[in-house]
């Protein structure tokens, strides 16, 4: 990341927890205000605010790329695209002379860098508002959810106002900004600026309507946005400029690297901020971010993924929304923001249409060490069956709302869960994939796997370590099973009899879950107990690890983990617990407990 250090303007602090801008005296309070005094056009030429920039401050490189959010050295950023400059050894201050003479101190900010950002989102896991980006809401909540957060989604103004009020950040782009939902907009924006909730606006679109370009004036003008995030396009008809022809998208090869495009795109971004009030973040061949007083840049490389990143920008939204709620400063909810998108648009530039969506969410959930596509993507590291089947959970959406799933994994996995089984019946694909990714990230932070029951698709499209199935007709079949999702992802196949352990093992199974033993309160089935002997007679015939389900009890556990499992499989006695992590140590000590047994 490169830093224009500007001193156009006075510095105006910011404070983390609160997202109003003050405004100044002189400014209107209308929509008129958005425009002030930058009627004028910018020609060809550079204009004089490029001069002032050029004149005042200069581009500093990069000395170092800060620590990357993923183990890759090269994922978030080296030389131009590194993250950011190292702090200067003087304590980062500067000074100089003003016009009257009296010295004035420009401090450099300090940004949290983007790996800590990450690692916080995921920490706190705040909710996020999510209002309009039709038609591509549902990958604002992909975005999200990989990043760790909780996306909230509005279907009607009048619930709107409600979740508005436990979100942690919002984001609104122009399609938010129809009639019957303008007073709810409003109004959500007001109590936003009241509780110090960063509000992120996208006017996407303005400059190709007007009927839009009026709702967004109306909108800056109303709310003052804590960040407001567009394309050259788009803001710079905001504030009714002209974009010169060498900064319209895509820009020419030649100039992709260029320090004037850099400058002319940061001169730009800096009217945008003083002329609204808002940290503003441009997006274009070059990514500029300001608040008026300090600018930093990106360069988007030039890889075949860079043509597909206009159709993508509400995702920088989601991302740097997601920062924000977090409850780091504006600057480097921004700058960590478009450094966390850039390394993902770096991971996935190399892949077509069909995998550029896919990597980049791996990407941004952190999983992602190699762009390759989620099809040939290999299981998670030092997988071994044997050590990963003693605890299986057996997170079923059934059995509680999906958007619990995630949160109670967690808990089961800070309990000792070493693998979980997500059974998705009944979601749509799309939901479904959501869910996969979510789990399947934190999973991957506690080194678990994750295996999907019968759900080939959601197995591919969010990249899990295997699927489960059985020998019923009604089930994918091992064979089939093995060919869709790859050799190198677990199968699991239920089985009950030894019969289908044999028929099993032929298929390639990679372990065997035995039962259901006892009723269980996932599948709804009624079996009543198999017994030891089952387990005795299948561990003749088939060397593959062995687990019990079904119906499992702490009493139940032992008794067949003493008869030779090699792990059990628990359902609700974990997920419909009230402490879901005590419910997990209790079957984990149990484990070792047997293992310790002459």
């Amino acid at each position: 990341m490169k830093r224009i250090a500007t001193e156009i303007a006075p510095v105006r602090s910011r404070s983390p927890e609160v997202s109003e801008v003050p405004r100044q005296e002189d400014e209107p309070s209308d929509e008129r205000g958005i425009r002030s005094d930058l009627d004028t056009e910018l020609g060809g030429e550079p204009h004089a605010a490029d001069l002032e920039l050029r004149a005042s401050g200069a581009i500093h490189d990069a000395a170092h790329a800060q620590d990357p959010i993923v183990p890759t050295a090269t994922q978030f950023g080296e030389g131009e695209n590194a993250i950011l400059d190292a702090p200067s050894p003087d304590g980062s201050v500067s000074t100089r002379k003003s016009t009257d003479g009296a010295a004035s101190a420009k401090t450099r900010t300090s940004l949290v860098s983007a790996s800590d950002a990450w690692h916080r989102v995921r920490q706190v896991r705040p909710p996020v508002l999510a209002l309009g980006y039709a038609p591509s809401s549902h990958r604002i909540h992909d975005v999200l959810a990989a990043l760790g957060a909780r996306p909230v989604t509005s279907v009607s103004p009048h619930d709107a106002l409600e979740l508005a009020a436990n979100s942690k950040s919002i984001l609104i782009d122009t399609t938010a900004s129809v009639s019957e939902r303008w007073e709810p907009i409003h109004a959500i924006c007001r109590q936003a600026r009241r509780e110090g909730v960063p509000v992120v606006f996208a006017p996407t679109g303005v400059d190709r309507s007007p009927w839009r370009l009026n709702e967004a004036r109306r909108l800056v003008a109303a709310m003052r946005p804590a960040i407001i995030r567009g394309s050259i396009a788009d803001l710079t008809a905001l504030i009714n400029a002209h974009v010169p022809d060498y900064l319209a998208w895509p820009v020419p090869p030649d100039a992709s690297a260029s320090r004037e495009v850099a400058i002319a795109t940061a001169s730009l971004a800096v009217r945008v901020a003083k002329s609204t009030g808002s940290l503003v973040v441009m997006t274009g061949e070059t990514i500029a971010i300001t608040d008026g007083q300090e600018t930093w840049t990106r360069n988007i490389s030039s890889g075949a993924g860079r043509d597909l990143i206009p159709d993508f920008d509400g995702a920088i939204d989601a991302v740097i929304g997601a920062i924000a709620s977090s409850g780091v400063d504006l600057a480097s909810a921004a700058v960590a923001g478009v450094e966390i998108f850039g390394a993902a648009v770096d991971a996935a530039q190399s892949k077509g249409p069909g995998q550029f969506w896919p990597t980049l969410l791996d990407t941004l959930a952190g999983t992602n060490s190699q762009a390759h596509s989620a099809s040939d993507e290999e299981p998670a590291p030092n997988v071994h069956v044997l050590e990963s089947v003693r605890i299986v959970l057996r997170a079923d959406a059934s059995l509680v709302a999906p958007d619990r799933l995630p949160d109670i994994v967690e808990q089961a996995l800070a309990g000792g869960v070493t693998m979980v089984e997500l059974r998705l019946d009944g979601l749509p694909v799309g939901r479904g994939v959501v869910v996969a990714r979510e789990v399947r990230a934190r999973c991957r932070l506690a080194g678990v796997p994750v295996v999907i029951r019968g759900r080939a698709d959601i197995v591919l499209a969010s990249a899990c370590d295997g699927i489960v199935t059985s020998l019923e007709v009604d089930d994918l079949s091992p064979y089939d099973a093995a060919r869709l999702v790859g050799p190198d992802r677990m199968i699991g196949v239920e089985v009950a009899s030894v019969s289908d352990a044999e028929l099993a093992k032929r298929a390639g199974a990679s372990y065997l879950i035995v039962g259901p033993i006892f009723a269980t309160g996932s599948s709804g089935s009624a079996a009543g107990p198999s017994g030891v002997s089952l387990l005795k007679r299948i561990r003749t015939v088939s060397p593959e690890p062995l687990v019990v389900g079904g119906g499992m009890t702490s009493a139940r556990a032992s008794q067949f983990l003493l008869a030779g499992a090699d792990g059990i499989r628990v359902g609700s006695a974990i997920m419909h617990a009230s402490d879901p992590k005590e419910a997990t140590r209790i079957f984990a000590s149990l484990w070792e407990e047997t293992r310790q047994a002459p």
